[in-house]
C-alpha cells in the first residue's frame, strides 16, 4: 500500500508544472551594470600585460647585474624570472582565446 502510494505521489512530481510541453529555455540576458564589469576587465588585462614587460625587465636587470658582479645565483634568478615572464607572456596571448572558445562552445 504504501509503495503503491509513493508510485503515485512520483507520477505526480514528474509533471510539468503546468500541465504540458517541455520547460522554457530563456535566453541569456546580462544584468544591469555589465558594462562596468567588462571595463574593470580590461584594466585587469592591461595592468597584467604591464606586469609581464615589467617582471622581463627586472629578470633582464638582474640577470645582467648578477653577471657583472659575478653571482650566479642573481644571474639564475633574473634567467628564471624571464623565463616566467615569457610564459606569462604566452597564457596572456592564447589563454583568452581558449576560454573564449570554451565560453563559445
Amino acid at each position: 500500500m504504501l509503495a503503491v502510494r509513493m508510485m503515485q505521489w512520483l507520477d505526480v512530481l514528474a509533471q510539468p508544472p503546468d500541465g504540458g510541453g517541455p520547460l522554457p529555455d530563456p535566453a541569456p540576458v546580462a544584468p544591469p551594470g555589465a558594462e562596468q564589469i567588462t571595463e574593470v576587465i580590461g584594466y585587469l588585462r592591461w595592468g597584467a600585460g604591464a606586469a609581464i614587460i615589467a617582471g622581463f625587465l627586472a629578470g633582464l636587470i638582474l640577470f645582467a647585474g648578477g653577471r657583472v658582479a659575478d653571482h650566479h645565483r642573481f644571474g639564475r634568478m633574473g634567467t628564471i624570472t624571464m623565463i616566467a615572464s615569457v610564459g606569462a607572456a604566452f597564457l596572456y596571448a592564447v589563454g583568452w582565446q581558449i576560454l573564449s572558445a570554451f565560453a563559445t562552445a
